[in-house]
């Protein structure tokens, strides 16, 4: 019988902008190539909301401030298993832009652009991608 891996807590941000199009990060480094919401590991003793800023920050320079959570979610990526929580999050000062050199693009995109790039989408994404089909992307 095989060992069940441990759980790895994440935690991100959805950011809106004045369109409803939804700003993701395309990660280019050897192990993967694929479109994310900006995001990463919660550190210890770290709430998951403000791993959510602080990544936000670390990733693409931006202040925010959390609008409220949207839950959280478990999948399995590369074998690991992961628990996401995801907040939506408005900025409250900064232009996005790309501070973390795993990352090689920044795009804010609507519901139809994100749909044409699901195969690009990292796990997660892609579960955000189904999460907002109804919501607040729909309108785009």
């Amino acid at each position: 019988m095989s060992a069940i891996p441990p759980v790895i807590e994440l935690a991100g941000c959805i950011v809106l902008d004045g369109n409803n199009r939804v700003l993701l990060l395309h990660r280019n480094t050897p192990q993967r190539k694929q479109w994310e919401v900006p995001g990463g590991k919660i550190e210890s003793g770290e709430t998951p909301d403000a791993a959510a800023i602080r990544e936000l920050k670390e990733e693409t320079g931006l202040d925010v401030a959390i609008l409220f959570g949207l839950g959280a979610r478990e999948f399995e990526e590369a074998g690991e298993r992961f628990v996401y929580h995801l907040f939506l999050a408005q900025i409250t000062r900064g232009k996005p832009q790309i501070t973390d050199k795993r990352f090689d693009k920044l795009e804010y995109l609507s519901l139809g652009q994100v749909k044409a790039r699901r195969g690009e989408l990292s796990a997660h994404a892609q579960e955000v991608l189904e999460e907002f089909e109804s919501g607040p992307l729909a309108k785009s």
